[in-house]
């Protein structure tokens, strides 16, 4: 009885976690695509990336970035969508 009710216990917990990997690797999956639009938008509209927005855009969450790239369109230059320097 104490076995089954440890083997239960363990096969909940590697359930738990194992979702929890997924959904946190998806996550990454997802900000590392928006990094790329992003970068890709950035070059598109402003020429090359420099070494310190590439840097932002690195360090960024995922709002940030999603902010970041709904307001491209809007942005008249690279410092006024990323902020300054």
């Amino acid at each position: 009885m104490l076995a089954e009710n440890l083997e239960n216990m363990v096969k909940r917990e590697r359930s738990k976690g194992h979702r929890k990997g997924i959904k946190e690797g998806m996550a990454q999956g997802v900000a590392q695509g928006t990094k790329q639009t992003l970068r890709k938008l950035i070059q598109l509209k402003f020429g090359s990336l420099p070494g310190w927005a590439e840097k932002r855009i690195e360090k960024a969450g995922a709002q940030k970035l999603e902010a970041w790239t709904g307001n491209i369109l809007q942005a008249n230059s690279l410092e006024e969508l990323l902020g300054e320097q």
